[in-house]
């Protein structure tokens, strides 16, 4: 899980400003933060630049959009000083002439506006430097985000879709959370969530969703360098869709409660150690790993792999063993009168592997 600090130009043009978002962030243990970058005369037209609009800066939009920009020097103080305070920064270009201003900075993520969004030239520049990247889906439609994740897998870039409203500041009543789950079955990827509302109580939500969720999966692999922490209590939350009852079923009511009220963060290495996950493996492993595992599994017979995972979940609070024993009796013995095991006998007696799909 990463948790971004979106400083964006809210330093109103102000190095000493960005300095200090930097220190809380970094206290905070925030993993990076974020800036924009534009060249304003590629972002925005003349007659735009030349409308009046009152500002510290001067008297039209121009004058504010330049206040507001950080340039060469201001860039290289913040690298030095990310560096010094041992926390990731990165931007979010508006245009290319950024991208390639940016690109000196050799920074870990890129990140796609919700603007920049449509703009396939963009996208293709973006992903060609294959950074991990999130994409901002703020005023997208599927078409759209389809298209970008078309983009950016043909060029093998890793990234990862960040749902947002594109309303300043946003009505609580215009989110749905729900948008998070339906991004990532659509698009088999990781989602984020990018919050424009005051406050951070919808974020913070976000971040429940984003570790309790994984505990209902049958199967859970983790990246070498990645951390988990359950901040419930950490942000002024409680436990919700189930964690307490999930966490402490996986890894025992002792290291459960442990995790739950320190709200720490669990290397790899603890997770698997503690039963969190199954597996863990190389960062630049995890997705072939994870293939393999699930393509190990699906040579199997969908109804048997059902009927195990339902009798597994039913039985694991079930005292009455002789119940446990009468259900996988009458279960095994219909499984004996399947295709399936007929398929498995009959590629014994002929020395194969059995074929359980007809592939």
């Amino acid at each position: 899980m990463k948790i971004l600090g979106e400083i964006g130009i809210n330093h109103n043009g102000d190095i000493k400003i960005a300095k200090k978002l930097i220190d809380i962030c970094a206290e905070l243990k925030i993993e990076a933060v974020k800036f924009q970058k534009r060249d304003i005369y590629k972002v925005y037209d003349k007659e735009m630049l030349s409308g009046s609009r009152k500002s510290p800066w001067g008297e039209t939009q121009e004058d504010q959009k330049k206040g507001l920009e950080f340039g060469q020097k201001e860039y290289e103080e913040i690298n030095n000083y990310c560096k010094s305070k041992n926390i990731k920064w990165f931007a979010s270009a508006w245009d290319i002439n950024s991208l390639k201003f940016l690109d000196q900075f050799d920074c870990e993520y890129n990140k796609i506006a919700s603007a920049m969004i449509t703009s396939n030239k963009f996208l293709e520049e973006v992903s060609k430097r294959q950074k991990y990247t999130f994409i901002s889906t703020g005023m997208s439609d599927m078409k759209i985000i389809e298209n970008a994740v078309n983009i950016f897998n043909k060029n093998n870039c890793k990234f990862e879709l960040m749902y947002c409203v594109s309303v300043y500041p946003c009505k609580p009543e215009l989110i749905d959370l729900n948008c998070i789950k339906t991004l990532r079955e659509n698009f088999n990827c990781d989602v984020g969530y990018s919050g424009h509302e005051n406050g951070i109580a919808i974020s913070l939500a976000a971040v429940g969703m984003g570790i309790t969720l994984p505990l209902s999966c049958d199967i859970r692999l983790m990246s070498k360098s990645s951390k988990i922490s359950f901040r419930f209590a950490a942000i002024g939350l409680t436990p919700e869709y189930g964690s307490s009852h999930l966490l402490a079923q996986i890894v025992g009511y002792g290291k459960a409660m442990e995790y739950m009220l320190s709200g720490r963060f669990i290397d790899s290495i603890e997770a698997l150690d503690s039963g969190l996950v199954n597996h863990v493996f190389e960062d630049d492993e995890l997705i072939d790993e994870s293939i393999k595992i699930a393509n190990e599994i699906a040579q199997n017979p969908e109804w048997q792999l059902s009927q195990i995972k339902k009798m597994m979940r039913d039985h694991l609070f079930v005292d009455d063993f002789d119940r446990v024993i009468t259900t996988e009796n009458k279960i095994f013995r219909q499984s004996q009168d399947t295709e399936a095991h007929k398929e498995f006998l009959l590629a014994f007696r002929e020395n194969r592997k059995p074929n359980f799909h007809n592939d």
